[in-house]
């Protein structure tokens, strides 16, 4: 006659309540991060729109609170680095990159930063992995080129976007042609051109260079 083993007796409330407990835990902790890191975007000078658009939240005027609320902190009021960057609100656009050079060049080293990054652990699971990658990625940035995101030549917000738009392809890498150059630049895809910006601006230089005037006398010598 085979003994019977001993099973355990299991609580189903009890199981229950331990699995409901730990996923309040976690949701808790995923709501803190994603507060903390709507904070730090926030103080780089991020809108609520932007913010939104990273954490994939539909809590639009929330998160404008607690970006009203992040500038309005009295310890850091006179602050440059504080100070958010008004940017108003530019459309899907590459027009504010390619209207000046240096967006261009410090766009490409954001860009190839994040690559890097990517390349390195991989392409982020969700919407907090992203933001922290974005975040890590602006702050190499501001130590590469020695300065504060109030003084940046790209703010966060425009950071964010580029990467939207080289996703879609509106901004490329090429290659170029100049002989002496062949360097890799970043430029928009709708343009023909097919050197650099700096042998392009050269390039004009030449042709606008003003030629020796020859002075001819009264005499015709």
């Amino acid at each position: 006659m085979q003994k019977k083993k001993n099973v355990p007796i299991v609580n189903c409330e009890q199981t229950q309540s331990k699995n409901t407990y730990t996923r309040f835990l976690r949701g808790n902790y995923r709501n803190a991060r994603m507060v903390q890191l709507a904070i730090e975007m926030a103080h780089f000078g991020a809108s609520s729109g932007v913010i939104c658009g990273i954490l994939g939240v539909q809590a639009k005027r929330k998160v404008r609170l607690l970006v009203n609320e992040v500038h309005a902190n009295p310890s850091e009021r006179d602050s440059p680095e504080s100070t958010p960057c008004k940017q108003g609100r530019d459309g899907y656009s590459t027009a504010w990159y390619v209207r000046v050079p240096e967006r261009m060049v410090h766009t490409a080293l954001l860009i190839k930063i994040l690559n890097d990054t990517e390349n390195e652990v991989g392409p982020e699971k969700n919407n907090i992995e992203k933001a922290e990658r974005l975040l890590k990625v602006y702050k190499t940035y501001l130590c590469l080129i020695g300065g504060d995101h109030f003084t940046a030549t790209i703010p966060f917000s425009r950071f964010w976007l580029a990467t939207k738009l080289f996703a879609a392809q509106e901004i490329v890498f090429r290659r170029c042609k100049t002989k002496d150059c062949y360097s890799e630049y970043l430029d928009a895809s709708s343009t023909s051109r097919e050197v650099c910006q700096v042998c392009y601006e050269e390039n004009e230089a030449k042709k606008t260079k003003p030629g020796k005037i020859k002075l001819v006398t009264a005499s015709g010598d």
